[in-house]
């Protein structure tokens, strides 16, 4: 329900990424590849995100300026959520 709600609205943003499975994403490949994800749906940027604190540092200077819809799926972790949505997003 949430991908066919993200797939019908996403084109009145900027940018959108719809990242699933964050619980098993994060354990196998880390949540970096999960901030590059992010970046590069968003940001159509493809830089190698070297760590999370990078990775956050990249999104909190880059991101609030944009009118984004990013949906994260699966979310079982505060640290998981600080990495991945921080306090950069606004209302909106």
């Amino acid at each position: 329900l949430a991908r066919a709600i993200f797939d019908q609205i996403s084109s009145h943003f900027e940018g959108s990424s719809f990242v699933a499975d964050i619980r098993e994403v994060s354990k196998k490949k880390g949540l970096e590849s999960l901030q590059q994800q992010i970046l590069s749906d968003v940001l159509k940027d493809e830089r190698i995100v070297g760590s999370v604190n990078d990775g956050k540092r990249i999104m909190r200077t880059r991101l609030p300026y944009k009118k984004v819809l990013l949906v994260l799926d699966d979310v079982d972790d505060t640290k998981q959520l600080e990495a991945l949505a921080g306090d950069w997003f606004k209302d909106g």
